[in-house]
């Protein structure tokens, strides 16, 4: 994954990548050209950074079942009490 330097709307998500090296920052289309052409020269890194962040999103996956899940057990549990 490549972005630029403006990722304030889901820092959690490029900390995630970042960390895991699946990820590049780029702060402007000479950087952006310079990193796909990196990648475009070395197959094997840009397959590797990809199954890097595959494995970190795979992590999360379902999270917003889970979530779900959590939220009617909840409201299931506070069914006819008084708040």
């Amino acid at each position: 994954v490549l972005f630029g330097p403006h990722t304030q709307n889901l820092p959690d998500a490029v900390r995630l990548l970042l960390d895991a090296h699946a990820a590049r920052r780029v702060e402007n289309s000479a950087a952006l050209g310079e990193a796909l052409v990196d990648w475009l020269r070395d197959p094997a890194q840009a397959g590797a950074a990809g199954a890097r962040g595959y494995a970190a999103l795979q992590a999360h996956a379902g999270a917003v079942t889970r979530t779900a899940a959590w939220v009617q057990g909840f409201l299931a549990m506070r069914k006819g009490k008084p708040t």
